[in-house]
């Protein structure tokens, strides 16, 4: 983050935080984040996939049964009734991609909070997102060995797959220069 500390989220623990310039192991160098059913600003679960930045002081966290935003020391259930959530690109300043086991959200940023727009394409598994230049949104669907371009303009999905001699096993994309 901003201030030197380090994120984790695990699979089952929920997240924490390594304190930066705190010898690791001292008394509050790592700061647990879990679900209490007692703490409405609690993580909604602790089985935790990813992070995406929201600006410099706050983040999503991915996590089983929801999406929610970290600030402010605390967590807030933005997306909270999105099962198998998966996955999260922020493509503006207004519009975040939520990727999930039946196909991804659009969100839109109205004011200060975010309206869902309907599914689209349920039958991928929306695991790893990024944007190309063209604006193009590719993603990765390994339980299904592909890896799908859509163009959310044209709405048309194309299907890479080992068919068309791509490998298997493609998990996780990642844009370069």
């Amino acid at each position: 983050d901003n201030e030197g500390n380090v994120w984790d989220v695990s699979r089952g623990h929920g997240v924490s935080k390594l304190v930066n310039g705190m010898p690791y192991g001292t008394e509050g160098s790592v700061i647990h984040y879990e679900h209490s059913e007692a703490d409405s600003n609690s993580l909604s679960h602790n089985y935790s996939w990813s992070f995406y930045s929201e600006d410099e002081k706050s983040f999503w966290v991915i996590n089983w049964n929801s999406v929610d935003l970290f600030r402010h020391g605390r967590f807030e259930h933005v997306f909270k009734h999105i099962k198998g959530a998966r996955s999260l690109l922020k493509i503006s300043n207004d519009t975040l991609i939520i990727g999930t086991y039946n196909g991804f959200y659009e969100a839109i940023k109205r004011k200060n909070s975010y309206a869902l727009n309907s599914q689209t394409l349920p039958k991928y598994t929306v695991y790893d997102l990024t944007l190309d230049a063209a604006g193009r949104l590719w993603f990765a669907d390994p339980l299904h060995s592909r890896i799908v371009c859509y163009d959310r303009k044209r709405k048309i999905a194309m299907e890479f797959s080992p068919r068309d001699g791509f490998p298997e096993g493609v998990s996780f994309l990642e844009k370069t220069s």
